[in-house]
């Protein structure tokens, strides 16, 4: 069965990077953490189908397709998770169907831990760019 016209839904999440940081290692930073939040939500949604999830727990995987459509990315300051719209369902619930949330428990259940993150990134790039920038001869 193939999936041809799925809407695909946009969650945000922002975040503060409270280093001092140039802007392309602020950049890079929250590329990296947002490739690290993507490999989080993907792992808690890899569980294989049967059994059937829980409410309140993440979907387990069937067809992939979830797990496959699910993308984080950074634009900005600001965290964008795209996922299909039967992805959306699944976070929030319907009126027949209890929630089996992703996205919250893997990003907004921890911000201090992705804050955090971010700001060691940001710190690393820092570092790197410092390195660099000193390994480099001086033209005269």
């Amino acid at each position: 069965m193939a999936m041809s016209s799925v809407r695909v839904r946009v969650v945000k999440a922002q975040f503060a990077v409270t280093v001092a940081a140039t802007p392309a290692a602020t950049k890079k930073a929250f590329q990296t953490v947002a490739s690290e939040m993507e490999e989080v939500i993907r792992e808690s949604i890899d569980d294989p189908y049967p059994p059937v999830s829980a409410p309140g727990q993440p979907p387990h995987r069937r067809t992939g397709y979830l797990h496959d459509e699910t993308t984080v990315r950074a634009e900005g300051k600001t965290i964008k998770v795209r996922t299909p719209q039967y992805g959306i369902w699944l976070e929030s619930g319907t009126r027949k169907m209890a929630a089996r949330p992703f996205i919250r428990k893997a990003i907004h259940a921890k911000p201090k831990y992705w804050a955090k993150r971010l700001n060691m990134h940001a710190k690393r790039e820092m570092v790197k760019a410092a390195k660099l920038k000193k390994a480099k001869p001086r033209r005269r």
